[in-house]
């Protein structure tokens, strides 16, 4: 069952793709449009469109994304690596005039099916980081998730709140594939 469901997903993002190319071909380097919103961010072609996937069809994505938009910080979500071989991170945070910067980063080789729930899982991080106006870099951000969550190896911390945003928004991605929307 998680097979078939992954492939429709699969075949639902591709579908959306083939059929609403202006949304691929409107994400440009330099347009304003890679945004999901004014406070998310990324230049990543295949980042920005599975968001706007998930933000269409995963009300607790859409939730992460007003939660962002609530605050003073702008997510930046970016493909790279990540340190101990994780699929997604959060890789700090800094004080950048009125608003606080928080930077994402994605494993470039991620399979496309994966990305909306990596990518919510590391939202609901920066809800966690925005919503504490006192993180304003690194330092206070490592004492917030010492604070709030559970250490996972050698400066590496998760929430149980990052954990279930994840798994909904794959749920909900799931469910909205195999509802035909």
């Amino acid at each position: 069952m998680a097979n078939r469901a992954r492939n429709v997903v699969v075949v639902a993002l591709m579908t959306m793709a083939s059929t609403h190319p202006a949304r691929v071909a409107a994400a440009a380097p330099g347009d304003p449009d890679l945004a999901v919103g004014s406070r998310i961010r990324s230049s990543a072609r295949v980042i920005v469109y599975a968001m706007r996937v998930a933000a269409e069809r995963s009300p607790r994505f859409r939730a992460l994304v007003e939660a962002v938009h609530a605050t003073d910080g702008i997510v930046y979500v970016e493909q790279g690596a990540c340190a101990h071989r994780r699929r997604a991170c959060l890789i700090g945070v800094a004080a950048a005039g009125l608003n606080r910067i928080v930077q994402v980063r994605v494993d470039r080789r991620e399979q496309s099916f994966r990305l909306p729930g990596l990518i919510a899982h590391e939202l609901q991080h920066a809800v966690e980081v925005l919503g504490d106006p006192s993180v304003t870099d690194n330092v206070a951000m490592a004492a917030l998730f010492e604070r709030i969550g559970r250490s996972t190896g050698p400066k590496m911390f998760e929430t149980d709140a990052a954990v279930q945003a994840g798994t909904q928004v794959d749920a909900e991605l799931r469910h909205a594939a195999l509802a035909g929307n």
